[in-house]
């Protein structure tokens, strides 16, 4: 009799935990998931090869000038116009934007042109959710960013985080994000900062300024000048 009350509380416990996390979650416009791999998006994969990611591409003659040289955390990118990849990848994509760090796929972005259509905000992320295999967004608005048609819905499965984006039907996009990575760039990027500070000390001279950060963006990370 103990032993059935005390499994009994357990699972009490455990539900509990469960339903705050989710509902810490939606409360923040962001939803959790069980995926343990991140879904292909239009060809492409958290962990590509620069080599994979060339033999994917109906038209790869471009890519070795467009991508940018390593910088000092060891990432780089390239943006691939939608007429470069395969019919099949390619239909209704404007372009996709990859990172790579340490030269493997971290951060894949697709943005859309107009050829892809949904009936607003609400289809395209439920529509676009499900297609990917992640969580459609529960409970209404509650589970979103934003308001009146410019909204984000961000899904949070460990490994990796998703971002579907949709600004009045204005370039809609989802990205996927490989979090160990960002983690990573982010380390390497206050080691380097650490490094500054230390070189700034008096009757040391300044360093050269960083290259530009080409590390995969956070959901929420507003990143000018890039698709």
């Amino acid at each position: 009799m103990q032993s059935l009350r005390f499994c009994m509380l357990v699972m009490v416990i455990t539900l509990a935990s469960t339903f705050c996390a989710v509902s810490s979650a939606l409360a923040q416009g962001k939803q959790t998931c069980a995926l343990k791999e991140a879904p292909r998006l239009h060809g492409f994969q958290l962990g590509m090869t620069l080599t994979e990611v060339k033999k994917s591409l109906e038209d790869s003659s471009m890519f070795d000038a467009k991508i940018s040289t390593i910088n000092a955390v060891g990432s780089r990118a390239v943006n691939i116009n939608g007429a470069e990849l395969s019919p099949e990848n390619g239909e209704g994509v404007e372009n996709i934007y990859l990172t790579f760090v340490d030269e493997r796929v971290a951060h894949i972005k697709v943005t859309y042109n107009s050829a892809r259509r949904w009936d607003g905000s609400s289809d395209f992320f439920a529509s676009l959710s499900q297609s990917l295999g992640l969580p459609v967004p529960a409970g209404g608005t509650r589970a979103l960013q934003g308001s009146g048609g410019n909204e984000k819905y961000i899904v949070e499965c460990g490994e990796f985080n998703a971002t579907l984006a949709y600004a009045f039907g204005v370039s809609p996009n989802v990205a996927v994000t490989n979090v160990g990575a960002r983690k990573m760039v982010d380390k390497r990027h206050e080691k380097q900062r650490t490094v500054v500070r230390e070189q700034r000390l008096p009757g040391i001279s300044r360093p050269p300024a960083p290259p530009p950060d080409t590390a995969p963006p956070r959901p929420n990370e507003p990143r000018p000048g890039q698709p």
